[in-house]
C-alpha cells in the first residue's frame, strides 16, 4: 500500500513540476511577444494563463494586451468578470472607466469612478488602496475626493494626509495642504519633525515661491490664534531656514526665548549655528551675542563665547583683503576669552582658531605654534581634536617654510586615522605638499588614491589638483612650467607675493608652457585680489574667460568676478551678469547653485 501512495506522489510530483515549468515557458513567450508588439499572440497566451490561475498579474497583461489592440469589447467583457468575481475590489471599476474614457465616453467613465466611491466602507485600507490607485492611474481630482470621503466615513478630517500632499500640490491647492498640515500640529505637535518632510518637498517642488508665501500665512494665522503654542514659532523659525531668512528666524526665536523659560535660548542658539554654516555671519554674531548678554548662568554661554569669536573670524577673513585693524581687535577678543574661559578640552577648538589667525593674517607663526602645541597636549578622550590641530600645526609650518616637519604631522594623522576622512584630508596635504616641492609623480598617484575618497570635498579637491599635474607635462615628459607654476603657489599660500609673481612671469619663456597660462592668469588674479588691487583681477580674469572660455578654470572665474563686483565694487548688477554666464554656459559647475542664490538675493536687493 505504502509503495502505491508513492508511486501516485511521485507521479503528480513530476506533472506539477511539468505544468509549473510549462507555465514558466508561457509566461517567458507571452511576454517577449507583449515587448514585440504582437499583443494578438500576447493576448492568446495570457488568456490561457488567466484562466488557469486567475492572477491578477495575468489579468493586468491581458487588459494592456486588449487595450493595445483597441479590443474594446474583450477589455470590458475582462473587467467586468473580475468585478463580479470580487465585489470589493474597488478598483476594476477604476479600470472600467479608464476603459470608457480612451473611447471618448467620459460619462460612462465618470460614473464607474463615482460607483467606485460610493462603495466605499470605513475601512482605511480599502480607501487607501482607491486614492492610490487613482492617483497611480494619473486622476488626481478622484484620488482626493476619494480620500475626502474616506475622512468623512471615519468621522476624522485629517486622515490620508500624506498622500494628499502631492495631489494638493499638483492641483496648486497650496492653501488647503498649508491649513490641513498645521491643524494636524494642533493635534500631533510631537510630529513636527513629519510634517516639515512632507512641506519641505512641496517647498522644493515649487520653484516660484507661492506655497512659501501661503505657508507662511498659514502659520503665522495659528501663532494668532494660539500665542502661546510654541510648535506654531518653532514651524515658522524652519520656514525662514528653507529660505535663508536668518533675520528674520532670530526675530522670531527671541520672541520664543522672552515667552518661554523652558526654552532656555535654544532656539537661537539654533538660529546662531545655522545662520553661521550659511554664511551669514552678521545675524550668527547678533545671536550669540544676545545669548552671551543673558550672562554666565545661560547654559549656552561658552559655546556662544567660542561661536561668536568664529563668526567674527570667518567675517574678517572671507574677504579678498584683510583689514589689519581687524585682526588686531580679535585677536585681543581671542586672548581676553581664552583667559575667561581657561585652555581646556572644550575651547581646543577656540585655540586651533586663534592659531590661524595669528599665523596667517597677524605674521605671528611662532605665538600660533605655541598655541597649537599647547593645545596638543591637553587630556581628552576627543582623539579627532588634537588630529585637527596637528593638521592645522603642518598647515602653519608649511606657511612657515619648514616643509619636513609639516609633512612629519600629516603623516601622523593620516597613520591614526587611515580609514576616517581626517586621514584622508592628512593624505591630500601631504600630497600637495609633494606637489609643492615639484615631486608630482608621487603626488598625483596619492591624489589618485583620493579621487575615489567618500568625502566629496577630498575628492573634488584630489581631482583638481591631480588633473593640474597630468595636463601640465611637456611634450618631453618633464614638467619645467609646472615646476615653476607650483613654487609660485606655495610662495602665493605663504603670502609671498613678490616672489609668486616673479615665478608666474617666468613660466612665458618657456616653449611648451601652453596649457598651464589659464592656470597663471588665474593665480595671477588671486594675488592681486590679496593685494587688494581688484581692478587688475577684474582685468585678468576677464582675459580669462575671454580667452579659455572652454577650460576648466572659466567657471572659477566668472563666480570671481561675481563676487568682486557685488562686494568689492559694490555694483549688483554687473556681478547678476556674471552670475547667469556662469548659469548658462556652465550648467555643470560647482558654482552654479550658489550662484542662483547670489542672483536671487541681489534681484531682491535691486527690487
Amino acid at each position: 500500500m505504502k509503495k502505491i501512495f508513492l508511486a501516485l506522489f511521485l507521479i503528480f510530483a513530476a506533472s506539477f513540476g511539468l505544468s509549473a515549468q510549462m507555465r514558466q515557458v508561457d509566461e517567458q513567450l507571452a511576454a517577449q511577444y507583449f515587448m514585440q508588439g504582437e499583443y494578438e499572440k500576447s493576448a492568446e497566451i495570457y488568456e490561457r494563463l488567466f484562466a488557469q490561475s486567475n492572477s491578477v498579474l495575468y489579468y493586468d497583461y491581458l487588459l494592456r494586451c486588449y487595450e493595445n489592440l483597441n479590443d474594446r469589447k474583450s477589455a470590458e467583457k475582462l473587467i467586468q468578470k473580475q468585478q463580479k468575481a470580487n465585489p470589493d475590489v474597488l478598483t476594476y471599476y477604476v479600470d472600467l472607466g479608464l476603459l470608457y474614457s480612451r473611447v471618448g465616453e467620459d460619462s460612462k467613465a465618470r460614473k464607474q469612478y463615482e460607483k467606485a466611491q460610493d462603495k466605499l466602507v470605513p475601512s482605511h485600507a480599502q480607501v487607501l488602496a482607491l486614492g492610490q490607485y487613482f492617483s497611480e492611474k494619473g486622476l488626481p481630482d478622484q484620488a482626493i475626493t476619494t480620500f475626502q470621503k474616506g475622512r468623512e466615513l471615519m468621522k476624522n478630517p485629517l486622515l490620508f494626509l500624506t498622500e494628499l500632499t502631492p495631489l494638493y500640490a499638483k492641483k496648486n491647492l497650496y492653501d488647503v495642504l498649508a491649513n490641513e498640515w498645521m491643524d494636524y500640529l494642533l493635534v500631533a505637535p510631537k510630529d513636527i519633525e513629519k510634517v516639515q518632510v512632507q512641506l519641505q518637498n512641496v517647498l522644493s517642488s515649487n520653484t516660484d515661491g507661492t506655497f512659501a508665501m501661503i505657508l507662511k500665512t498659514a502659520i503665522g494665522k495659528k501663532l494668532h490664534k494660539y500665542p502661546d503654542n510654541l510648535t506654531y514659532a518653532d514651524m515658522l523659525i524652519w520656514l525662514a531656514f528653507q529660505e535663508k531668512d536668518f533675520e528674520f528666524a532670530f526675530i522670531q526665536a527671541k520672541a520664543i526665548d522672552k515667552r518661554s523659560a523652558a526654552d532656555a535660548g535654544s532656539q537661537v542658539f539654533r538660529v546662531a549655528m545655522v545662520s553661521a554654516s550659511n554664511a551669514d555671519y552678521d545675524i550668527a554674531a547678533q545671536a550669540y551675542d544676545y545669548l552671551i548678554k543673558k550672562g554666565k548662568e545661560n547654559p549656552y554661554y561658552m559655546e556662544c563665547r567660542i561661536g561668536y569669536l568664529d563668526v567674527e573670524f570667518q567675517k574678517a577673513t572671507s574677504g579678498f583683503s584683510v583689514s589689519h585693524d581687524e585682526i588686531k581687535t580679535l585677536s585681543q577678543r581671542y586672548k581676553e576669552t581664552l583667559v575667561e574661559l581657561g585652555k581646556k578640552e572644550e575651547t581646543i577648538p577656540l585655540m586651533k582658531n586663534y592659531a590661524v589667525l595669528l599665523a596667517f593674517y597677524a605674521n605671528d607663526v611662532q605665538g600660533a605654534a605655541d598655541i597649537l602645541y599647547e593645545a596638543i597636549e591637553i587630556p581628552t578622550k576627543n582623539k579627532s581634536l588634537i588630529a585637527d590641530c596637528k593638521l592645522t600645526l603642518g598647515d602653519i609650518l608649511l606657511f612657515a617654510g619648514d616643509v619636513w616637519e609639516a609633512s612629519l604631522l600629516y603623516s601622523q594623522v593620516e597613520k591614526a586615522f587611515s580609514n576616517d576622512p581626517l586621514g584622508a584630508l592628512a593624505k591630500f596635504r601631504n600630497a600637495k605638499l609633494s606637489y609643492y616641492i615639484g615631486e608630482f609623480e608621487w603626488s598625483k598617484a596619492q591624489l589618485n588614491v583620493l579621487r575615489a575618497s567618500t568625502t566629496k570635498l577630498i575628492a573634488n579637491d584630489a581631482m583638481e589638483l591631480s588633473l593640474l599635474i597630468s595636463d601640465n607635462m611637456d611634450e618631453d615628459s618633464t614638467y619645467s612650467a609646472l615646476e615653476y607654476y607650483s613654487r609660485a603657489d606655495l610662495a602665493f599660500y605663504r603670502n609671498h607675493f613678490d616672489e609668486a609673481l616673479l615665478l608666474l612671469d617666468s613660466i612665458s619663456t618657456f616653449q611648451y608652457n601652453k596649457a598651464i597660462l589659464d592656470e597663471v592668469l588665474m593665480k595671477e588674479a588671486q594675488i592681486r585680489m590679496k593685494q587688494g588691487l581688484y581692478a587688475k583681477a577684474d582685468t585678468l580674469l576677464n582675459i580669462l574667460i575671454t580667452d579659455y572660455s572652454s577650460d576648466i578654470l572659466a567657471d572659477d572665474a566668472l563666480f570671481m568676478l561675481g563676487e568682486l563686483y557685488e562686494k568689492n565694487f559694490k555694483n549688483l548688477p554687473k556681478a547678476n551678469e556674471y552670475y547667469e554666464k556662469l548659469i548658462l554656459d556652465y550648467s555643470a559647475s560647482l558654482y552654479v547653485t550658489e550662484a542662483r542664490k547670489r542672483l536671487k538675493r541681489n534681484k531682491e536687493l535691486l527690487n
